[in-house]
């Protein structure tokens, strides 16, 4: 293997396990808050998992999972302080976030707020909407339960569960 490989690959595996801010990502009434509730109740599941920050409005929560923060914000939709409650997650003074999920739209001020904190916390930024089916809204629910259970298995990928 010639040095520049060796370098790239030590470069792609710093950037594997760097902090991770997943946004799921799409426009209104299609899932989004339901598949992040569905990764809660996962993360709540999981054996050692200790929620250590709620906002008290079921928003925002902070998992810790062995040595490992784990945020989850539900609401970015616009005007409803996302910004800052994302921020929040990667910044808390006494657990922060090694991965973050949130939601946003797909595009404007909520998905931007998802895009600089991921810059400003060195996270990489991996984006995903939900799954959708015109002909079977009726499996919606399934749908958002299979995403969730998607990223849940990411954040294993990643090492961070």
């Amino acid at each position: 293997m010639s040095v520049k490989q060796e370098k790239a690959e030590i470069n792609c595996k710093e950037k594997l396990h760097k902090k991770t801010l997943i946004c799921i990502a799409d426009v209104a009434n299609k899932g989004k808050t339901k598949t992040a509730e569905n990764v809660i109740n996962i993360l709540r599941n999981i054996i050692g998992s200790t929620i250590v920050y709620n906002n008290k409005t079921n928003i925002s929560f902070i998992f810790r999972i062995g040595n490992q923060n784990i945020g989850v914000d539900t609401k970015g939709d616009p005007k409803t302080n996302f910004p800052k409650r994302v921020d929040y997650l990667a910044s808390n003074p006494t657990y922060p976030c090694d991965a973050i999920v949130c939601t946003s739209r797909s595009f404007g001020e909520t998905l931007d707020a998802a895009k600089t904190t991921a810059n400003n916390y060195s996270m990489l930024f991996l984006k995903t909407s939900t799954y959708q089916h015109d002909d079977l809204p009726s499996v919606e629910t399934l749908f958002n339960d299979y995403k969730a259970e998607h990223i849940i298995d990411l954040l294993k990928k990643r090492r961070h569960i």
